[in-house]
């Protein structure tokens, strides 16, 4: 079980964004600062996806994948499979907004022996790997 969280933060700088990945059995944490102009905390959140599951090459386990993301899990769980079979267009025929981060997302997936699934957990609460997550995203 792997846990991400990704945030946006505004301060004298500018704009900046950071991800927090920690694995339950606490073998690993990483945090890092994004690279380029992010101007989203949805962006941050999928990209902190992207790298949790970058952290899982060759794993032949079951792997999920926790957040406090609904949009992210809402993405990857319902929505991913559906835009690729419309060749990423929404119901509307419209594009897929950060389609991008998706295509990363499932080509990534792709590549893993195991399966990989994204559940939600309730931000700011009690569940002390996400707060760690959290605060790993906060400093990166």
């Amino acid at each position: 079980v792997i846990y991400k969280d990704g945030c946006l933060k505004d301060n004298e700088k500018g704009k900046y964004a950071g991800i927090g990945i920690i694995y339950e059995d606490d073998s690993k944490q990483i945090f890092e600062s994004l690279p380029g102009n992010f101007n989203s905390n949805s962006c941050a959140e999928l990209y902190a996806a992207i790298r949790a599951i970058e952290t899982c090459e060759n794993q032949e386990k079951l792997i999920e994948i926790r957040t406090d993301s609904r949009y992210v899990v809402d993405l990857c769980e319902l929505w991913l499979n559906i835009w690729k079979k419309r060749n990423w267009k929404t119901s509307r025929n419209e594009p897929v907004r950060n389609r991008d981060f998706l295509e990363r997302i499932d080509s990534l997936i792709e590549k893993i022996p195991g399966k990989v699934y994204f559940s939600y957990v309730k931000g700011h609460s009690t569940d002390k790997n996400n707060i760690i997550a959290d605060r790993l995203a906060k400093k990166g």
